[in-house]
Parts: C-alpha cells; structure tokens; sequence
C-alpha cells in the first residue's frame, strides 16, 4: 500500500515531464506541481473556513484561484510547457497575495499565509523572479495602511508591529534567495564537474583526441545520421609502423611525443565534420561523414604520404615514421562493429605486404574467406 502511494506521488509530481528530461527540468516541474497543488488545497480550505462569514467577495477570489491553480497543474501535466505555466502560477500568486493583503481584515490570518510564500516562491520559480514577486508584496503590504485602512484601525494599528512584520518578512526572503542561490550555485558546480568527468572518462589524456569509449557515441550517431539523410559514410584504421622500435631505441617519451604530433597533424588534415579517435596504442581511428571509400582512399594516401616525408622532430633529432591503413566503407546493412573488423582486416593485410600502404576494396577478394568472419 505504501509503495503504491509513493508510486501515485511521484506520478503526480513528476507529470509533465519526459523521461530522459534535464535533471534540474525535472526538480523545476516537481517543485510547480508541488506549489499548484498546495495552493490550490490552501486556498479551498481558507473558502471553506469562511463559509459562515458574509464575506463573498473573498470566498469568491478564494474559489477562483483554487479553480486557476488546478487548471495550471493539468495544464502543465498535459503539455509539458514548464515556463508558460510557472509564468501564470507567479501572476496569480502576486495578484492574489495582493488581493488578500489589501482585502482580509485579520492581519494574523494574512500575515502567516505571507510567511509561508518566500522559501516556496524561491525554490519554485528561482531567485530572480521569485524576488520580483516578493518585491511586489513587500510594496503591498507597506502601502496597506494607507490603501485599505479599514483593514487596520487606528485604534488596533501598531506601528512596532507593522515594522517587525515587514522587518521579518523581509529577513526570511532574503535567507530563502540566499537558500536558494547556494543550492542552484551548488548544482552548476556539481553539473560542470560531471561533464568535465564525462569529457575526461571519453578523452585520451596523452593526444586529446577521443578514446575509444567516447567514439563508440560519435559511430551511433553518424550511423543514425546516415540512416535518416540516406548518405554513407567511411572509416580508417591506422597503425603506426615499428612503433615498438622507437620507444626501445628513443624511450617512452619519445613515443608519447610521436603520438602528440601525430595527433596534432591529424586535426589538421581532417574536415571539421570528420572525427579522429586513439583507438589503442598506436593505433588512430577515422570517421569520415558524407564520404565513399574513394574518398577515404584518398585522405588515407595523403596522410601516408606526408607522415612518410615528413620526419617527427624530437630534441632536434628527426624521427622517421610510416603508417599502415585500412579503408572500409560504412553500409547500413551491417554494425559499425563490423565494419571496423573489416577495417582492421584491411590493416592487417597492409601490415602483412611490407607496411606503409593503405588497403582498401572488397575483403573477399583481397584475403581468404576462413579469416573474415
């Protein structure tokens, strides 16, 4: 019985929100369904207690706002549009707290419902907008002697009472926005640091280039790219040849700094659209968007070609370096998957045949069909 109540909780205050929704989206939403129910409960039971009373007008604007705010909470669940109804749910709530400030003639009554709005207005709609609405009632309630006196006689008005009231209003809306800019402070903070984590768990630290965890994201959506556009796209592997033989004879400093410069020379030769990648090891992987294997044949030659002639210089000292590639065209009808074990099939073969060349074409044609699968 209890987890299905808390089941019907959380449904009611989590509607109008998607499920894969901004986390904080959803803490804003929670938070309005929270405050459009309440008010509209508090404003029917206020009603409800003045039905003895001759007051109609109030009963009336009581019944009114309860009513709006239950229209604006099945608005929100039914179109998900969070600001339009947070816009209208802050309206009201100025316009009624007004209402009664300048209306109710029991300053208790007034008063508690008063102090019960700034942390509730803060943690709902935010500090900047929730100051503005309380900045609207503190002028109402300043001007109430003066716009509706009846509603404090000469004869029971306190003037130290009237300026405590304003005096604790006022202190406890300034410790909710305080509150409030601590814990949204506090959220940006923890949000930077999460993409900052996330950029760092898919970035190789030595390149800067994306690992392999992170290409696997930029492969589903360049396949659901092509997907919905028709178009088809490429992929390279490249190998950097007799890598084991400079860091033995160089050390691994001089390894990392082959791999730095190559990465860096990769950048450059690439389109801003392709994505370069540090597969493994030595090891570097090309997506080519909108690109056949003619045309990832051709990029893979000119980056075999300049890398060959153009020695890696390291403490003044020219450091001769080749790569192997692999070019395979991306069709839809197969996984990324495999089209990368073609790739690396292909890399295989250019290792095989003497190294520093680029394969490409039909596999079946180019090694026997026991070592594709």
């Amino acid at each position: 019985m209890k987890q299905h109540l808390r089941i019907k909780l959380h449904q009611t205050l989590h509607s109008g929100t998607e499920k894969d929704s901004d986390p904080e989206l959803v803490r804003r939403t929670y938070m309005l369904n929270g405050f459009l129910l309440l008010s509209a409960f508090i404003c029917a039971l206020m009603a409800v207690l003045k039905h003895t009373e001759s007051f109609t007008v109030l009963k009336g604007i009581l019944w009114c706002s309860a009513g709006a705010y239950c229209v604006l909470y099945f608005f929100l669940r039914t179109s998900g549009m969070l600001k339009v109804a947070s816009d209208f749910a802050l309206a009201l709530t100025v316009t009624l707290g007004v209402l009664l400030i300048w209306r109710l003639n029991d300053q208790i009554a007034y008063i508690l419902w008063l102090f019960a709005l700034p942390p509730a207005a803060f943690f709902t709609f935010g500090t900047k907008r929730a100051a503005v609405a309380l900045g609207l009632l503190l002028i109402a309630l300043l001007l109430s002697p003066f716009v509706s006196p009846a509603a404090m006689p000469p004869e029971t008005f306190s003037l130290s009472y009237f300026v405590r009231v304003i005096a604790a209003f006022f202190t406890l809306s300034l410790f909710s926005a305080l509150g409030e800019y601590s814990r949204a402070h506090t959220q940006r903070t923890l949000v930077a640091l999460t993409r900052e984590m996330e950029q760092c768990a898919c970035t190789d630290p030595l390149t800067g280039l994306l690992n392999r965890r992170g290409i696997y994201d930029r492969l589903n959506e360049e396949r659901a790219r092509a997907t919905r556009s028709g178009s088809t796209f490429s992929v390279i592997l490249c190998d950097v040849d007799h890598f084991k033989n400079v860091n033995d004879c160089f050390g691994h400093q001089c390894g990392d700094h082959v791999l730095h410069q190559l990465a860096e020379h990769f950048r450059r030769s690439v389109r801003g659209q392709d994505v370069v990648c540090r597969w493994g090891g030595e090891e570097f992987l090309f997506i080519l968007p909108e690109t056949d294997e003619q045309g990832a044949l051709n990029l893979a030659e000119k980056l075999r070609s300049t890398v060959e002639q153009t020695p890696v210089n390291y403490h003044g000292m020219p450091i001769d370096i080749t790569l192997s590639l692999g070019v395979q065209e991306c069709t839809l009808t197969e996984s990324t998957e495999f089209h990368i074990r073609v790739a690396d099939q292909k890399l295989y073969i250019a290792k095989e045949h003497g190294r520093n060349k680029v394969v490409s074409g039909n596999i079946e044609e180019l090694m026997p069909q026991e070592l594709i699968a």
